[in-house]
């Protein structure tokens, strides 16, 4: 959804830009290829709205990807696992 956002912007602010070179002439009041950019827009966020509410109403994911552990979603919570380096990063000196 926030890509597709990012897309119209840019895409906005590079008409604008042209507009302001001189090198594209922004159409009168009606300019429907614009306004196709909004029904999609708006269509994507309904989408994540409503996959949000879903989620939120039901509480639990609405969109799963894979199988899950068991007791692997326990929100709140730390992970019991400690790292496989104990100490900082992988190849580097303790005290660097």
């Amino acid at each position: 959804m926030h890509g597709t956002w990012g897309a119209f912007w840019i895409g906005y602010g590079v008409l604008w830009g042209f507009a302001a070179a001189g090198a594209y002439t922004l159409p009168g009041v009606r300019f429907p290829e614009l306004g196709l950019w909004f029904v999609a827009l708006a269509a994507i966020t309904f989408a994540g709205a409503a996959v949000a509410f879903f989620e939120g109403t039901l509480r639990r994911p609405v969109l799963p990807v894979g199988k899950r552990a068991q007791g692997s979603h326990r929100p709140a919570r730390w992970h019991s696992t400690r790292s496989s380096t104990p100490v900082g990063m992988p190849g580097v000196r303790v005290g660097q």
